[in-house]
Order: C-alpha cells, then sequence, then structure tokens
C-alpha cells in the first residue's frame, strides 16, 4: 500500500511537473503576432515654417515642438538641422523637389548660431538670395541622441528688389 501511493504521488508530481511545462512553452509573451522593434521616439514634425521679412532682416521661423512623434511630452529636443537648396528662377517646377538639400546649419538652442528663440519660436537670420535665384529650406528636429524628426514643409524664398 505504501508502495501505490508513492507511485501515485511520483505520477502525479510528474503529471503537474508536465503541465507547468506545457504552459511555460504555450505562454509567450501575452502578445500575439511578430516582435516589434522599439519605436523611434524624436520631436514632433515642425508645422508651422514661415519667412518673416522686417525691415533690414529676414528671418526663417518656426514653431518649437512641445511633445515627441509617440504623444509623450515634454519633446526630447536638443537641436534643429535646416537644410537648404538652391534653384534658379526659371527651375520652378523642381524647387519643392526632395533632390538637391544639403545641411546648411546646425542649431543648439542653448547657443543657437545667427538665430534665438522668443517665446516659443525659433528664428533663424537669413540674407536674401542672389537675384535670379530661390532658395529652399527645410527643417527638422534633432533628439538628445541626434535622431532627426520628421521633415518640415518646404518653403522658398525668392529674390526681391531692394
Amino acid at each position: 500500500m505504501k508502495r501505490t501511493i508513492k507511485i501515485r504521488l511520483a505520477s502525479c508530481v510528474l503529471f503537474g511537473a508536465a503541465i507547468i511545462v506545457l504552459l511555460l512553452l504555450t505562454a509567450g509573451c501575452g502578445k500575439k503576432g511578430d516582435p516589434e522593434p522599439p519605436s523611434l521616439v524624436v520631436p514632433a514634425k515642425i508645422a508651422s515654417l514661415r519667412v518673416l521679412a522686417k525691415p533690414g532682416h529676414t528671418y526663417l521661423t518656426w514653431s518649437l515642438p512641445h511633445k515627441n512623434t509617440d504623444g509623450t511630452r515634454p519633446a526630447d529636443l536638443k537641436a534643429f538641422r535646416v537644410y537648404k537648396k538652391t534653384v534658379p528662377v526659371g527651375a520652378d517646377s523642381c524647387k519643392f523637389c526632395d533632390e538637391g538639400f544639403k545641411p546648411y546649419q546646425v542649431l543648439t538652442l542653448k547657443n543657437p548660431a545667427h538665430g534665438f528663440v522668443r517665446g516659443d519660436s525659433f528664428y533663424l537670420s537669413l540674407a536674401w538670395p542672389e537675384k535670379g535665384r530661390i532658395n529652399v529650406f527645410f527643417v527638422v528636429s534633432l533628439n538628445s541622441r541626434g535622431w532627426e524628426s520628421p521633415a518640415s514643409d518646404k518653403i522658398a524664398v525668392d529674390w526681391l528688389p531692394q
């Protein structure tokens, strides 16, 4: 009788262990589907790029992003990178094409060269384009790791007679 109890006890333990192993193998992480890499968290796209012309000064200006692309606040904002290309006045058909842009300036928030922050906006001082030329710009934000946000819309600055 003692032997029968030991056999039953051993088979119950083995059966219980088998059930636990089976549950662990089939449980996984609890989420169905393929694993996904962590999302890239960068400041939200700059949505308010514009040119401001005042007597003697021209500025490229935009609002500072307050949130990241995943909706978290405050934005992980370290700097801005401004891209520029120059096209002849007759090449208007391609002035907003993605080709031909080169990094123009990187502007940190702490010590921006040729720019300043006023309120919730950033201002970058610009020179007028040469006669017969159009300068086209767009801006991206950089997070603390140097990753770029989505690009702002593009804006053109045409030559104007003084």
